[in-house]
């Protein structure tokens, strides 16, 4: 369904007279290592003042994973691939205006009552979730997560995310809103409107 939303998006830009372009950034595995090394570590060390009983109990395991497994060697080489990421970015944008994919690589699940009161921790879930966020990231580029169709089963929302070379968002918002008019809008089964 998330692969059908895009292809499906994209013929639609193409429609309105859009170029497309597929590229390849390489070394995903490299980068996708580096943005977790960062991630864990950056926010364990923020977060280490802070009273942990306050936390979830799978925050509570991620932060451990960032203050018990990594140390200044792993930071530093992650930021080091984080330097390389910010190069490869600005060679993906020497190619094209916006960077497409999917938001997500998985439908977002249905969470269970028992999540919110004892966390969730599936690393494959957090992975798949973030799959295609990781860049933007990583680098502090600007992108906008839209709306493109609703999954099947759980009538939730399958978004596209458009990524823009920093100060370009503009471009961003122009494309999101030629989106955002051509997809179909659903409320969902429990709405409540802070406008009306």
């Amino acid at each position: 369904q998330i692969k059908s939303a895009f292809w499906d998006t994209v013929a639609y830009l193409r429609e309105l007279g859009a170029t497309v372009v597929e590229v390849e950034i390489p070394h995903l595995q490299a980068l996708h290592l580096s943005h977790s090394i960062t991630i864990l570590t950056e926010i364990s060390l923020l977060m280490d003042a802070q009273p942990q009983h306050l936390f979830s109990p799978d925050v509570q395991i991620a932060l451990a994973l960032g203050q018990e497994t990594l140390d200044s060697m792993d930071f530093l080489a992650a930021q080091k691939v984080r330097a390389y990421a910010m190069e490869a970015t600005d060679d993906l944008f020497g190619q094209v205006d916006v960077f497409l994919s999917p938001t997500t690589a998985t439908l977002a699940p249905r969470l269970e009552n028992d999540v919110f009161k004892a966390g969730l921790s599936e690393l494959s879930l957090t992975t798949a979730l973030m799959r295609y966020i990781l860049l933007g990231n990583m680098v502090g580029i600007p992108g906008l997560s839209v709306p493109v169709g609703y999954a099947t089963e759980s009538n939730l929302p399958v978004s596209m995310l458009f990524q823009a070379k920093h100060w370009n968002e503009h471009v961003l918002f122009d494309v999101a809103r030629l989106v955002e008019a051509h997809a179909v809008a659903k409320k969902p089964s429990v709405y409540y409107s802070i406008l009306e």
